[in-house]
């Protein structure tokens, strides 16, 4: 198990992974987590290895066969913000930085930001596969693998894992929305009770 996981992951981030390349004959084709917002239509680990760049889905169907191919079972997770009243509320990953400051709501207390009033698409943040920063932070869910052997959920397009959700979740979110036609957000920091739950999927 975990040397499967090492190809993945130093233990504190992404492994880079490379995929073979027929032209030289080695493993030497790095493969990207959103080398481009065109990474969301390469769901599946086929469509990674074949362009070399994929969201998450794609990595965790990547992870969940490598798996397979040594032995080991396990099942890919859906994570998904709450309390939320649609399907998929977005959430946006770290960094985020507002643009200017606002004064806090006088009734809740928290700052509230329109996601044209944050600045994260070029904030440096959570590193991803072969990305320093992956061109996609904003999503409505997320998915990682879960297997019963190590009782562990893997998120492989970061290449970190935790042992649960709730100790997951503030490393990884800067920011829940709490409309979703408005997209009106609060910083993770101001709402602290917010957390990823995992999803029938």
């Amino acid at each position: 198990m975990e040397t499967t996981w090492h190809s993945f992951s130093t233990g504190s981030g992404p492994a880079n992974v490379y995929a073979w390349n027929p032209t030289t004959g080695n493993y030497d084709r790095p493969l990207y987590y959103y080398f481009t917002t065109d990474g969301l239509t390469n769901v599946y680990c086929y469509q990674l290895l074949r362009d070399g760049d994929g969201q998450c889905y794609a990595w965790a169907d990547l992870f969940e066969k490598t798996l397979l191919a040594n032995g080991i079972s396990s099942q890919i997770k859906e994570l998904a913000a709450t309390p939320s009243g649609y399907p998929y509320t977005p959430f946006i990953v770290r960094n985020v930085q507002p643009k200017f400051y606002k004064q806090p709501d006088p009734i809740t207390g928290m700052y509230r930001y329109y996601i044209d009033e944050l600045n994260y698409k070029n904030l440096m943040g959570i590193p991803g596969q072969n990305m320093d920063t992956p061109n996609a932070k904003k999503f409505g869910r997320h998915f990682v693998v879960w297997t019963d052997l190590s009782r562990t959920y893997y998120d492989p397009s970061y290449g970190v894992s935790a042992p649960d959700i709730s100790s997951y979740t503030p490393k990884a979110i800067g920011a829940w929305s709490n409309l979703y036609n408005d997209y009106l957000f609060a910083l993770q920091e101001e709402d602290p009770n917010r957390v990823l739950i995992e999803r029938e999927y």
